[in-house]
């Protein structure tokens, strides 16, 4: 069923639209070749994006979520480890650690939403063996200061940079400062496909051909197995759509861009709403999400959806709030401070000025009554 919003958060059916003949012509072309599962496509798309981020390798992969569960077990994380981490960020970056047999330890976050480095360093244990940064709504962590503190003690470094591609910070691009990262490519991610998809970089030659057994079974060859492996391989028709999007990207950026100008520009006069800092310290920010802080979030957030305006906040309880994941001993002041007044506003590549000034316009309407 379509969307029935005036101004959706995200349009996937304008995007098919207008990409129609495109997308309609790779499908073909896929169907009727019968190479479906990690065939040509997908290795050149892992090339092109190994290039795109100037780094040494990258591997295709069935999701975000296996694609730091993977990276976390190639480079050896293992029950009784410790890695620190954020609770404001999707499961998934939790949940990979646990499904590793690792403990997640959870520290506070910045006004920004990404980790507060100055509470990592009184995280760390005798068992912490891994930091896992979160790039939250497509904008780069401090990585100088997580640089440092990982060389310092030892550590590894993970980014869970699923919001980030493209991202870049002091010219370093989201999934080249680690041992590894993982990238999504959901539908809703600004690259995107029309399913489920995930990618890993990594520079680590070593830890590059662990992950090539571990996302296909353990196969060395169709007739050598080396270890007990999964399966989480990156289809053939997924990679062949990114392969065009990664062409429009640039392109899509840049209207997301300024709808994000446009929204600041409009909306920077009200003193209700703090609005988010781009590009700060020489970073290029993705816009994955456009993050705004309310005073009276929840009626605000009811206002904009009563008027037709699809909005949504990630995430109303955080994950160290969520009573079955006992992770609860972790006090986290600003996680949860954040939580309550965090609004995601539409943004995408085709969302249209006369969209924009509506959201606008509703807000505006919204704190002047």
């Amino acid at each position: 069923m379509a969307n029935s919003y005036h101004v959706p958060y995200i349009d996937l059916a304008a995007q098919y639209e207008f990409y129609k003949d495109e997308l309609q012509d790779i499908l073909l072309r896929i169907a009727s070749s019968g190479q479906f599962i990690l065939r040509k496509e997908v290795s050149e798309l892992e090339s092109k994006i190994a290039e795109y981020l100037k780094v040494n390798y990258a591997l295709g992969v069935n999701s975000g979520t296996d694609a730091l569960f993977l990276s976390l077990k190639a480079a050896g994380i293992k029950s009784g480890d410790e890695i620190i981490t954020v609770s404001h960020t999707f499961i998934a970056t939790i949940s990979t650690i646990v499904h590793c047999g690792a403990k997640p330890v959870l520290v506070d976050i910045n006004d920004d939403g990404n980790i507060d480095v100055n509470k990592i360093e009184d995280a760390i244990t005798k068992k912490t063996k891994a930091i896992m940064v979160v790039h939250m709504n497509g904008k780069i962590c401090d990585m100088d200061m997580i640089l440092a503190l990982s060389k310092k003690h030892n550590l590894l470094l993970f980014e869970d940079a699923a919001q980030a591609f493209g991202a870049s910070y002091h010219n370093k691009f989201a999934g080249t400062f680690g041992v590894c990262a993982g990238f999504s490519f959901h539908p809703m991610k600004v690259l995107g496909c029309m399913g489920d998809g995930g990618l890993i970089t990594t520079n680590d030659e070593h830890i590059y051909n662990q992950l090539l057994l571990l996302r296909n079974h353990g196969q060395k060859t169709k007739s050598e197995l080396v270890l007990y492996g999964y399966n989480s391989r990156l289809d053939n028709l997924q990679a062949a759509i990114l392969l065009f999007r990664l062409s429009k990207f640039e392109e899509e950026l840049k209207s997301r861009r300024e709808v994000a100008m446009y929204y600041i520009k409009n909306l920077s006069s009200l003193p209700q709403i703090k609005l988010p800092i781009l590009d700060e310290d020489n970073r290029r920010d993705v816009l994955s999400s456009f993050v705004i802080q309310a005073k009276d979030r929840d009626a605000l957030q009811k206002f904009l959806l009563d008027n037709s305006i699809e909005v949504a906040v990630h995430w109303n309880t955080p994950n160290h709030k969520q009573s079955h994941l006992k992770l609860d001993n972790f006090n986290l002041e600003m996680t949860e401070k954040y939580s309550k007044n965090i609004l995601s506003l539409p943004i995408h590549s085709f969302l249209d000025k006369e969209q924009a000034a509506f959201v606008v316009k509703k807000i505006i309407e919204f704190y002047e009554k």
